[in-house]
C-alpha cells in the first residue's frame, strides 16, 4: 500500500474497540519495523469525517528524527503517578523533543500521570496524547503498542533530535 511505501518510523492507529483489537495484527504485519502506538476511541476522525466502528491508520516516515517507544502495565488508578514515572524514566532522555502518551481509559489518573512523567523529563518536554475510549461505555478500553493490544499498559513515543520542530 501507499502507506507502507513510504518506509514509516511511527503507525499510529485509532479506531472503535472491535476495530483496533481486530486490525492490530494486520497492522503489526503490514508495518513490521515501525513504532505502533494508538488506542481505541469513542469516534475517529478522518478525511472521510468522523465516523464510528472504523479503524484509522496514519503512517509517518521521519528522515532524521529517532523514535522510541516505551510502555509500562498500569496497575490501578493509584499506580498513576508511579506509571508516568516509569514511562518517563525508561525513555532515552539525550535529544528527547516531545512525547506521546496514550493510556487506557478506564481506572486511571491521566493528572497524576502527567505529573509523574514532568517529575521526571521536566517542563520543557511536549507532552501530548490521549487516554483511550470505548464508545463512551467506560468498561474496558484498549491501547496498541508495538507488542499488540491490551488494557491495562500505558504506551508512549519519544520523538528525538534538533530537526524536529514540535
Amino acid at each position: 500500500s501507499a502507506l507502507c511505501a513510504i518506509e514509516p518510523n511511527l503507525v499510529l492507529a485509532f479506531g472503535s474497540v472491535a476495530a483496533l483489537q481486530h486490525g492490530a495484527a494486520a497492522i503489526a504485519a503490514a508495518f513490521p519495523n515501525a513504532k505502533r502506538s494508538g488506542c481505541s476511541t469513542a469516534g475517529e476522525i478522518s478525511a472521510q469525517g468522523v465516523e464510528e466502528g472504523t479503524l484509522v491508520v496514519t503512517a509517518l516516515h521521519f528522515d532524521r528524527t529517532r523514535v522510541a517507544q516505551v510502555s509500562t502495565v498500569l496497575a490501578n488508578m493509584e499506580d498513576s503517578f508511579a506509571a508516568g514515572r516509569r514511562l518517563a524514566t525508561a525513555l532515552p532522555v539525550v535529544g528527547l523533543r516531545a512525547i506521546l502518551i496514550f493510556g487506557q481509559g478506564v481506572q486511571i489518573n491521566g493528572s497524576a500521570v502527567l505529573s509523574g512523567m514532568v517529575d521526571i523529563v521536566g517542563s520543557h518536554v511536549p507532552i501530548t496524547g490521549g487516554l483511550a475510549g470505548d464508545g463512551g461505555a467506560f468498561a474496558q478500553t484498549w491501547v496498541l503498542d508495538s507488542t499488540g493490544v491490551s488494557s491495562n499498559r500505558l504506551t508512549c513515543i519519544g520523538l528525538y533530535g534538533e530537526a524536529l520542530q514540535f
